[in-house]
C-alpha cells in the first residue's frame, strides 16, 4: 500500500516515519506542504494518506478536497493536536481523525489493518 505523509513539523514527521518503518506491507513518502502533497499525487498516486489539518500553503482540508475530486480512491486519515476540526473532516469525508497527542497507536493499528487485508486479498477494504 502506498502511504503519503503529509506534516510540516520535521521532528513530527520524522516520529510518525519511524513508526510506518516497522509495518510491512506499506511504501512512504513524506512531504511538509499541501504543495507538495498536490505534486506527489501525479507520481506516487497513494491509496492512503495521513496529513495534518495545519499546513504550509493551505490546510488538510484542502488536501482532502483535493484527493476527493481527483484521487477519490485514496482513503484520507487526520493526525493533528487540533480536535477542534475533527467534525469537520469527518463531515468532509475522512476516512478516521486521530489525535497526535493520544492516539499514534490507534492510527498505527488502522493502517496496520488496511495493509493486512490489502495483502490478503489483492485489493483494499474498509476497516468497521
Amino acid at each position: 500500500m502506498k502511504l503519503l505523509l503529509v506534516e510540516q513539523s520535521d521532528a513530527v514527521r520524522a516520529r510518525i516515519s519511524q513508526l510506518f518503518e516497522g509495518l510491512s506491507g506499506l511504501s512512504v513518502r513524506h512531504v511538509s506542504s499541501l504543495d507538495q502533497a498536490r505534486q506527489c499525487f501525479a507520481e506516487f498516486n497513494p491509496e492512503l494518506v495521513v496529513t495534518d489539518v495545519q499546513l504550509p500553503g493551505g490546510n488538510g482540508l484542502d488536501l482532502l478536497q483535493f484527493i476527493q475530486e481527483r484521487h477519490s480512491a485514496a482513503l484520507t486519515i487526520f493526525i493533528t493536536n487540533h480536535i477542534f476540526y475533527q467534525r469537520r473532516c469527518m463531515a468532509g469525508g475522512a476516512y478516521r481523525f486521530f489525535d497526535k497527542s493520544l492516539d499514534m497507536e490507534k492510527m498505527l493499528q488502522v493502517i496496520r489493518e488496511l495493509t493486512q487485508q490489502e495483502g490478503e486479498n489483492g485489493q483494499r477494504r474498509t476497516v468497521a
